[in-house]
């Protein structure tokens, strides 16, 4: 089973998301930097000071444990064949915590 064949869009995969006719994207940013990433946005719209704090700010972060601890070996394969096409293109690392290679 491939991430196309699932019915909810959050399991998409990313490179299917951001690859539609007509519209040509210079920015990808990545969740795992979002602050970095987003104030090249802000940047573009000549966002407020008082906006730029506003739009950083963490809103119902999750108090579970790092996301790292929840993969076995086996899941890290797993995931990592299901959404292979996204690895390869936005070169995401394939270890997990440093102990878990895929």
């Amino acid at each position: 089973m491939t991430a196309k064949e699932r019915v909810d869009a959050h399991w998409h995969l990313q490179a299917d998301l951001i690859d539609m006719p007509g519209i040509n994207l210079n920015l990808i940013g990545r969740v795992e930097f979002f602050a970095r990433d987003f104030i090249r946005v802000l940047d573009h719209v000549r966002a407020s000071d008082a906006l730029r704090v506003d739009a950083v700010k963490p809103i119902n972060p999750s108090h579970n444990g790092d996301w790292e601890h929840y993969y076995t070996s086996e899941l890290a394969d797993r995931v990592y064949k299901a959404y292979k096409i996204d690895f390869d293109r936005f070169e995401y690392p394939t270890k997990v915590a440093s102990k878990i290679a895929v």
